[in-house]
C-alpha cells in the first residue's frame, strides 16, 4: 500500500505524488481511493486501492536503478518493425508493463527511428511522452533538476545513434511509414481509448 507523499509512476500519465486515501461510497460499498497528484500534467487521478496494480502504477525507482537505466540507453539497439501500426501496440504493451527499462526501449527505438525517417504523428506523441516520464523519474530518483535529467538522457541518446550499430534493417511487416497518414483504422492509445488516424495531422 502507498503512503501520503510518496511519489509513484502512473505509466499513462506521468510521475505523480499521492495526496491523500479518501473512502468514498460506491454500490453501497465503501471504497478506498488513492488521490494522486501528477505535477506535469497539472492534474489529480483518483485510483481505486484495490486495483491500483492493474494500471500500472508502481513506486518510483532507486537511484541505483535510475542510473542502470540511463546507462542502458546507448546500449539498447534493437532491429526497427517498419510498419508504425505494428511498433505503437509493442510500444504500448511495453508501457503497460511499466518498467523503467521497458520505457528505455521505447525511448530508444523511436528516437533510433525518427533519425532514420519521420515519425507519424500519433507515434511522436506517443515518444514525447514516454521520454517525458523517463525523464521525470530519473528526476526524481536522484534528486536532480529535471533538466539535468534531460540532458543525461539526450547525452545517451545521442550516444545510441552515433554508434556504428545504430541503424538495423526494418523488418518487414508488409506496411511501410508512407502509408501511415493515409490509413483509417483505428488503434487504442496509451490511455486504452480509440483513436482513428485519419485525425492525426493538426
Amino acid at each position: 500500500m502507498y503512503e501520503i507523499n510518496q511519489n509513484i509512476v502512473y505509466p499513462s500519465q506521468g510521475v505523480g505524488t499521492v495526496m491523500e486515501i479518501q473512502e468514498k461510497s460506491f454500490q453501497n460499498k465503501v471504497v478506498k481511493y488513492y488521490k494522486i497528484y501528477i505535477k506535469s500534467t497539472d492534474i489529480v487521478v483518483l485510483v481505486p486501492v484495490d486495483t491500483v496494480d492493474s494500471f500500472g502504477i508502481r513506486p518510483i525507482v532507486s537511484a541505483d536503478d535510475a542510473r542502470a537505466a540511463v546507462d542502458q540507453i546507448s546500449k539498447t539497439v534493437e532491429p526497427v518493425q517498419n510498419d508504425w501500426k505494428a511498433r505503437y501496440q509493442e510500444n504500448l504493451s511495453l508501457l503497460k508493463s511499466g518498467t523503467i527499462f521497458d520505457i528505455v526501449k521505447i525511448v530508444c527505438s523511436l528516437y533510433n527511428r525518427s533519425k532514420i525517417k519521420d515519425l507519424p504523428t500519433q507515434e511522436r506523441k506517443f515518444f514525447d511522452s514516454a521520454k517525458r516520464l523517463l525523464q521525470e523519474e530519473v528526476s526524481v530518483a536522484l534528486n536532480i533538476p529535471e533538466e539535468e535529467a534531460v540532458d543525461m538522457i539526450h547525452s545517451q541518446l545521442e550516444a545510441l545513434v552515433a554508434s556504428s550499430e545504430t541503424v538495423k534493417p526494418f523488418l518487414d511487416d508488409g506496411l511501410d511509414d508512407e502509408f501511415a497518414d493515409e490509413e483509417e483504422d483505428v488503434f487504442e492509445d496509451d490511455d486504452g481509448e480509440e483513436v482513428d488516424d485519419e485525425d492525426e495531422e493538426e
